[in-house]
Parts: C-alpha cells; sequence; structure tokens
C-alpha cells in the first residue's frame, strides 16, 4: 500500500491528494504497482500480491477454461474490467469475447464469466463487494474458488435480474458444471497441482 501512496503523491499536490476523490484518470496514471489496485467508486482497494498458491490456483482454473470454450472467446488473469465508470475491478480469471488484445481495460458488455479465488486478505470482498459489482455491471456468471484444508470449493453464480443467484456448488470429489456459451465441467480437484 505504501507503494500506491508514494506513487499517487509524486503525481499530483500531497495536501490535494489526501482528500480528493480517485477517478479513472488518476487511477490509470498510478501505472504498473505489485499491488493489485481496484478503483470502487471513488477509492481505492488495494491487496498486496497473492500467494503462490492463489496464482497456481488461478493459472489452472484459467487453464481449464481455457481447454473448454470455443474460438471468439477467450480466457485471461488478473486484467482491468470496467464494471461502470469509475469501477474497475482486477478478477482472478476473466472469460470474454472480442478483440482486446491490446486494451488496456475491458467493457463488462463483453465478460462472460468472472472467478475469483479467496485468499484470507480479501475474502470479504469477493464475497460481499464483488457479487454486487459484477451483478450490476451484468456478467452472467461469476465464480468463487474457495481453499479448504484438503482441496477446494467452488460456487457457481447466474445473474437473475440484477443479482445473482447460487446455480451449483462443488466440493471435494463433486464437479461443477458452467452452461452457456462457456459449457464446460470443472473438478475442483484438478486446481491442485501435480
Amino acid at each position: 500500500m505504501t507503494a500506491v501512496v508514494e506513487t499517487a503523491m509524486d503525481l499530483e499536490d500531497p495536501q490535494e491528494s489526501e482528500t480528493a476523490v480517485w477517478t479513472e484518470e488518476r487511477y490509470f496514471a498510478l501505472g504498473h504497482t505489485l499491488n493489485r489496485v481496484e478503483l470502487f467508486d471513488g477509492s481505492l482497494i488495494v491487496s498486496p500480491a497473492p500467494t503462490v498458491r492463489h496464482q497456481q490456483v488461478s493459472n489452472l482454473l484459467a487453464n481449464l477454461i481455457q481447454e473448454a470454450v470455443t474460438e471468439g472467446i477467450e480466457v485471461a488473469q488478473a486484467i482491468n474490467i470496467r464494471l461502470r465508470h469509475g469501477r474497475i475491478a482486477i478478477p482472478d480469471v476473466v472469460v470474454y469475447v472480442g478483440d482486446h488484445d491490446d486494451d488496456l481495460v475491458i467493457g463488462s458488455g463483453d465478460v462472460l464469466l468472472v472467478a475469483e479465488v479467496v485468499s484470507r486478505s480479501n475474502a470479504s470482498n469477493d464475497q460481499t463487494i464483488k457479487v454486487r459489482s459484477y451483478a450490476q455491471a451484468g456478467i452472467h456468471w461469476y465464480l468463487i474458488v474457495e481453499p479448504l484444508s484438503d482441496g477446494f470449493a467452488m460456487t457457481l453464480h447466474e445473474l437473475s435480474d440484477d443479482h445473482y443467484a447460487v446455480t451449483t456448488r462443488a466440493g471435494i470429489g463433486e464437479s461443477l458444471t458452467i452452461g452457456e456459451p462457456i459449457n464446460t465441467t470443472v473438478d475442483p480437484k484438478r486446481l491442485t497441482r501435480r
């Protein structure tokens, strides 16, 4: 978090930076940081870099989904998603359509699914703030992956009107199916490195 504060102070008058609202322009002016910095309605949500295990699970999940999707559907990790103006999230895994190879941010209208791997440091964000925000942005599927002592549990949410409804839960020994247009089944045990 210190790096973000120092960078923000370098951008403008330090006295003003303490009271100014974070805009998209200020947010993107931060540039690359080692922290995951998300913009939510004038405030920054700063998380330290994820653990190695968290990154491994994100990578395995992205690869499993990538194997199943059809042409024209892409999978990426930790990219900027504009949920609405002034609200930029960085989900762990994003499934989207369109050519966005050179884009800094993807609009939520092109996003089919977001997935978050729950960490101790951000569990409440993933299960409260982001659930509402992703639903309000109209993202059809939201997948939450929770580490357990001996594996993983997964909960798939599907958009219903302006909120998510849980469609499937999968724990140890169970699989979870994601519907159209992704059409894949994910076994939580495949999220463990061999």
